[in-house]
């Protein structure tokens, strides 16, 4: 008789094998890594949407924009007025002035342009570029100095005209309009005529008086 009959046969699940068991716990992990970079992300986005909001930021930008074009402005200025007169009256351009320190390999050293002499072969000293560059940086300095002394003369201008229009309230240090008569910081009167009309008045009463029993 066979013994294998004795003991029925269970149904064995799936679930119960080994790997089958961590399943979800991979995929609890999973999920929480994927939450985690998620936020990671929007913390990044949000802080970068500050920086980019920052006022520091953009006038950066818009300085350095203007910036850029003012110098164009400076350089066309140098190059296509300046330079010309100047060099009508050396008889060549002074970026094309230089100095021949070494011979091309042919012998030859008179050239009219820098870029001739350096494609046969010689070496230059172009001195005439550098006082360029010289001039030019002066120059911008210059503008940019003026430039700069106006924007502080108008500044100053407006302060000076807003200051005229404000006073400082001589009980909270704030600043008021000149025609205040009563400060909006401390909500002091500082008109008591105007103060004895208004129906928010109370007139002031001293202590005596206020207080029967120290009559008595």
């Amino acid at each position: 008789m066979s013994t294998s009959n004795s003991y029925p046969l269970t149904p064995t699940s799936h679930n119960t094998h080994p790997r089958s068991r961590g399943l979800p716990h991979i995929k609890l992990s999973v999920n929480k890594n994927i939450q985690n970079g998620v936020k990671e992300v929007k913390g990044i986005l949000a802080n970068y949407q500050e920086f980019v909001n920052r006022g520091n930021v953009v006038d950066l930008a818009v300085g350095v924009v203007i910036g850029a074009a003012f110098s164009s402005i400076v350089n066309s200025m140098v190059n296509d007025l300046l330079a010309p007169v100047i060099g009508l009256a050396a008889g060549s351009q002074l970026t094309e002035e230089f100095v021949v320190i070494r011979a091309a390999p042919d012998g030859q050293k008179d050239f009219t342009t820098r870029d001739l002499a350096k494609a046969a072969g010689s070496v230059t000293l172009d001195y005439g570029n550098f006082l360029q560059q010289v001039i030019n940086f002066f120059l911008i300095s210059l503008f940019v100095y003026i430039f700069v002394r106006l924007i502080n003369v108008m500044t100053f201008r407006n302060e000076s005209e807003k200051a005229k229009k404000d006073m400082v309230c001589q009980y909270c240090q704030k600043k008021i309009p000149v025609l205040a008569i009563r400060c909006s910081f401390c909500t002091t009167w500082l008109n008591r005529e105007t103060q004895s009309k208004s129906k928010h008045y109370y007139p002031e009463v001293s202590l005596e008086e206020a207080d029967p029993v120290a009559e008595a």
